[in-house]
């Protein structure tokens, strides 16, 4: 039977059992961590482990990805498969470690797609081994302890398209193709089943508030309900010329282990003339302005019926009529609801714009105290 913790705790129980297990082993310990894509396997349990212990190395299972040759040779373009990496290579590898010998480890390149090379690795007293399939069989029975780390799907997600648009040079619209194709899939069949071998078995949420500050476009928004009566001619006469009308259609999803209420993070998908974009926004910031991580990018027509695969439930739709205006350092949109509501929303790529913003207010005869700062989704729930 696996014991299960959330992070901080289940950090404390491995250093306690680690502890113990290094008291009579006269030779090497062998710690496995495994977990699916983003579950923080990595960063937040394999290097916690390293910091812990002054004997401990992290021997990284990525190393051990054959490259783009192999997969060229068999004629896959699935690099979530279990065959991607050398895994009789590792196995022979953690024996000789056990054994209190050194290695030559691969080295490989994400960016390069192959082997750089080899580097010593070893002796050392606590290797942990970190990787997808860490506990996979052949290589399960090599580890004297087994740590399965593990996260919702939405977690997952996130955390890979944070991090991979820097690691891998992929577009996030890549990263995301890749992850409901292959990665998830794969998960479900070949790392998933691997859990029940684990010993202890660490919960590691994402962490939206802390994390979604890793996004590097900011969405910098307020909304306000317009005076009655025609406004165009107000913008133009303020400096704003009008660039265009397009109807939008929104779509937004709460991820499985979000609640009806929940609106601090945003799925949304936005079909505009025909195209379509997926739409992520984190927490929002303190301040007069509505500032939110965002990542914004196009997908298919079929990402709609992927997010519910993944387990994302459809919650509101609506739709619009957009009028875009751009002046300097604001654009300004005219939002007409088909309920009849409009709005206009100032949007700037400056976070102290607020002064300049409430001079555009007040010319325009609107009141800054009708400032709004919630979302569309937020307003239109509400009326329901």
């Amino acid at each position: 039977m696996s014991e299960v913790y959330e992070l901080t705790r289940g950090l404390e129980r491995i250093k306690s059992v680690i502890f113990e297990m290094k008291k009579n082993l006269p030779r090497p310990l062998i710690v496995g961590v495994a977990g699916g894509s983003g579950s923080g396997k990595t960063t937040k349990v394999a290097k916690k482990i390293e910091e812990m212990f002054s004997g401990a190395k992290v021997l990284g299972m990525d190393d051990y990805i054959r490259g783009q040759g192999f997969m060229t040779r068999i004629g896959s373009c699935n690099w979530d498969e279990p065959h991607v990496y050398d895994l009789d290579l590792l196995q022979q590898h953690l024996k000789t470690l056990k054994r209190g010998a050194s290695i030559q480890k691969p080295v490989y390149s994400f960016s390069q797609a192959r082997r750089l090379g080899y580097r010593s690795f070893g002796p050392h007293g606590i290797i942990v081994l970190e990787g997808l399939l860490a506990l996979y069989p052949g290589i399960v029975e090599q580890l004297d302890l087994k740590i399965f780390v593990d996260i919702a799907v939405h977690g997952s997600l996130m955390r890979r398209i944070l991090r991979d648009v820097a690691r891998t040079g992929q577009t996030e619209e890549q990263i995301l193709e890749q992850y409901v194709t292959t990665v998830y899939p794969m998960f479900r069949q070949h790392i998933e089943p691997t859990k029940k071998s684990a010993n202890i078995i660490i919960i590691n949420q994402y962490m939206p508030e802390i994390e979604a500050t890793g996004c590097e476009s900011r969405e910098i928004q307020i909304k306000v309900v317009p005076p009655e009566g025609p406004i165009e001619e107000k913008l133009k006469n303020l400096g704003f010329a009008m660039m265009g009308a397009v109807f939008q259609e929104d779509t937004y999803f709460l991820a499985p282990n979000w609640p009806d209420d929940y609106s601090d993070e945003m799925m949304r998908i936005r079909e505009e003339d025909g195209r379509y974009f997926l739409a992520y926004k984190g927490p929002q910031e303190e301040g007069i302005l509505r500032i939110k991580p965002k990542i914004e990018f196009e997908v298919k027509p079929s990402l709609k019926d992927v997010l519910k695969q993944l387990g994302y439930r459809e919650v509101l739709s609506f739709a619009k009529r957009r009028k875009k205006f751009l002046g300097r350092g604001w654009e300004v949109a005219i939002d007409e609801f088909t309920n009849g509501r409009r709005f206009l929303e100032f949007r700037t790529v400056n976070p102290k714009g607020e002064s300049e913003l409430f001079r555009y207010l007040e010319k325009l005869g609107i009141n800054p105290k009708s400032v709004i700062r919630k979302s569309y989704l937020e307003l239109m729930q509400r009326l329901q």
